[in-house]
């Protein structure tokens, strides 16, 4: 069992890859057990092989011009020609006198096109030129154990003890070609004729098998990865579409990526869009995930037709243009006078602060970014500030706010810390966008990650989603749902 677990531990870990090497196990010894079994039954065989057939001993039409001659019995003839054929007891019991059923007999036929006078017979003589020595069959006794009938053309192998293993060549001189057939019955036994067993190994074939075990130990070595994405189930075959939430589109598109590389035969098109426009694709039935910060509730989904995959928390900030100095934190009283238009220059908010126009940017109320901004940092919506304009996308947002003298908006934590060069985070209430402030609940600018599917998504839609919630982790922009403390969760839908 030591084995199996350090097994399970290089192909992936889980109890997957212990049953299936129990069932292997298992598999592999019926399969033995069947294999011994009818190796070990008991059998009655006896085989018959024409070792040589229509050999020419001497041919005067094929000898001319030697002056030979060939007389047999006083009779000249134009051609002899001599027959082997061996009988084996191939079964692995012996086929004693009991067990002929029907005698075993050796027919001959004249050969079509064959003639010879009718003063002789075809088949003219018959012996045992060689036995298994356990038979006790010489030169002596031989014709103890066949019978020719020269007038019916066979010659009769008698009842003989044959033990398994043992075989006797008969050999049978005929006036030209002939056309053999071997008949006769045991009992509970078979009288076929031998088929040559092909040998397993040779050096051609041993190379050979060293080549494709070679050729197989690759293959499987280089696909180790793939075979244990299958046994976890991260891995399935097919296409899908996941579209939504623009803020969670590069770690979507990021996870398809890894996701196609541990599985090359499921393929995960992701396309960023808002957390609303991919929902309404889910219902439509033109996509298989919506990615959304979104409650259920909210996006008007039912539990009875849709499966809600929680997969993380997502982190947002308030992110002001550069040129706006001297403001490190704003209120949540301060962010609704600004998106209310109650404060139109950066004076107003801040007597420190440069006296120029605050332009105000947003997502559209679309967004599961928009909906998280509204519900739990301003607690209304908010957008009547003159000059007020919506971002369509998150990617959009942050070069918005560094071209814009002035500029206010939000985005994503991951997005704003990888433009910290050209724009800047700025706190709520004094808090700032940290694990330790979001886990103390005393953040208030997140939201939980959802992946939504149909009630049956089909296998590589849960296989991805599995992938996701597995390998994401806690950092700048993502708090792991694990990591989060229950009742701060709660708080959120």
């Amino acid at each position: 069992m030591t084995s199996l677990m350090d097994l399970s531990k290089l192909f992936g870990g889980g109890d997957f890859w212990i049953n299936l090497f129990s069932l292997l196990i298992g598999v592999g010894g019926l399969i033995f057990t069947v294999w011994t079994y009818y190796r070990t039954k008991q059998r009655k065989l006896i085989t018959y092989e024409f070792e040589d057939k229509d050999t020419n001993v001497v041919s005067v039409d094929r000898d001319k011009g030697e002056d030979i001659k060939i007389f047999l019995d006083d009779m000249p003839v134009e051609e002899v020609r001599y027959q082997l054929i061996k009988i084996r007891n191939e079964g692995n019991i012996s086929v004693d006198s009991d067990d002929y059923k029907k005698p075993l007999l050796i027919s001959f036929a004249l050969k079509q096109g064959t003639t010879i006078s009718r003063s002789l017979q075809f088949v003219v003589r018959a012996g045992i030129p060689e036995a298994s020595p356990s038979l006790g069959i010489s030169s002596h006794n031989a014709r103890d154990y066949i019978i020719l009938n020269a007038d019916e053309q066979y010659v009769a192998l008698k009842d003989v003890l044959l033990n398994a293993g043992d075989w006797i060549r008969i050999k049978v001189l005929t006036l030209g070609k002939a056309d053999i057939a071997v008949t006769g019955q045991i009992k509970d036994g078979t009288i076929r004729q031998y088929v040559p067993v092909q040998t397993l190994f040779t050096w051609r074939r041993v190379i050979l098998y060293l080549l494709l075990g070679g050729l197989l130990f690759f293959l499987l070595y280089n696909s180790a990865g793939l075979i244990s994405a299958f046994g976890r189930g991260d891995c399935a075959f097919g296409s899908i579409q996941v579209k939504g939430s623009s803020a969670f589109y590069n770690a979507a598109r990021g996870y398809a990526d890894g996701y196609r590389s541990a599985c090359p035969v499921g393929l995960v098109q992701v396309s960023e869009d808002t957390s609303s426009s991919g929902l309404r694709d889910l219902k439509n039935g033109d996509i298989q995930i919506a990615n959304s910060e979104l409650s259920g509730s909210a996006a008007g989904l039912t539990s009875t037709d849709y499966e809600d995959h929680r997969v993380a928390v997502i982190v947002f900030t308030v992110v002001i243009n550069r040129g706006v100095t001297d403001i490190t934190s704003l209120t949540r009283d301060q962010l609704l006078k600004i998106y209310s238009g109650n404060y139109r220059s950066w004076k107003e908010v801040s007597s420190s602060a440069p006296d120029i126009p605050i332009r105000v940017f947003g997502r559209p109320t679309t967004s599961g970014t928009y909906g998280t901004f509204t519900s739990y940092v301003l607690g209304t919506e908010a957008s009547a500030a003159p000059g007020y304009q919506e971002i369509d996308k998150t990617s959009q947002v942050a070069p918005v706010i560094a071209q814009t003298p002035g500029a206010i908006g939000y985005v994503d934590e991951g997005t704003a810390g990888r433009n910290s060069s050209s724009l800047r985070s700025v706190e709520i209430d004094g808090v700032a966008p940290t694990f330790t402030q979001i886990e103390n609940n005393a953040y208030p600018f997140w939201a939980v990650e959802h992946m939504y599917t149909k009630k049956t998504p089909g296998t590589l839609a849960n296989s991805f989603i599995t992938y996701v919630t597995r390998n994401i982790q806690t950092n700048d922009t993502f708090i792991k749902l694990s990591d989060m403390p229950v009742t701060v969760l709660q708080t959120r839908s």
